[in-house]
């Protein structure tokens, strides 16, 4: 099972002996990078992991290779998680988080919308005039209230989370 890219491009030369093993995928992207990387994918998810697991067997034995900072997943399918990557966030300045007033943030993880939340706190920024796209209905829970405006992607994917920070750019 792959939610995540980024579990190929830093998983390392131990991915090839894995290629026999059929690939459940996030979303299309994940699917792409998974066929590019020699993987047979069984199944592509559109609508979060939980709906993509909810098509599992529960007897199927899941290997998960994820990130290190994760959601936990309570699924009888899920035998392993093996971490292949790390996401070490960046630190938020008071001059990067001042940019952001009176713009739009993209989120694409409840981990990375928590982090925003706190910066624009601790530099006693204020979240009403930030406008957030978050890539999931999660992702928007997870940064709090009080924001100028948040407007959730259409589907998980890049392509609308862009797309929705475009609306909220321009039509607030």
């Amino acid at each position: 099972m792959l939610t995540s890219a980024n579990a190929l491009r830093h998983g390392g030369s131990g991915l090839a002996a894995l290629t026999g093993l059929p690939v459940l995928a996030i979303g299309p992207a994940t699917a792409q990078a998974a066929r590019d990387a020699g993987f047979t994918i069984r199944a592509t998810g559109s609508r979060g992991l939980a709906a993509l697991l909810a098509r599992i067997d529960p007897e199927t034995r899941l290997l998960w290779l994820a990130g290190q900072d994760r959601t936990a997943i309570d699924h009888p399918a899920l035998a392993q998680v093996i971490p292949v990557y790390r996401s070490a966030p960046l630190p938020i300045d008071a001059a990067a988080a001042a940019r952001l007033i009176d713009g739009v943030a993209l989120l694409h993880s409840a981990r990375a919308a928590a982090l925003l939340a706190a910066a624009l706190d601790r530099h006693a920024l204020p979240r009403a005039r930030v406008r957030l796209a978050a890539i999931s209905a999660k992702v928007a829970a997870a940064a709090g209230p009080g924001w100028a405006g948040i407007a959730t992607a259409a589907h998980p994917s890049d392509d609308a989370l862009i797309a929705t920070a475009r609306a909220l750019a321009i039509d607030p």
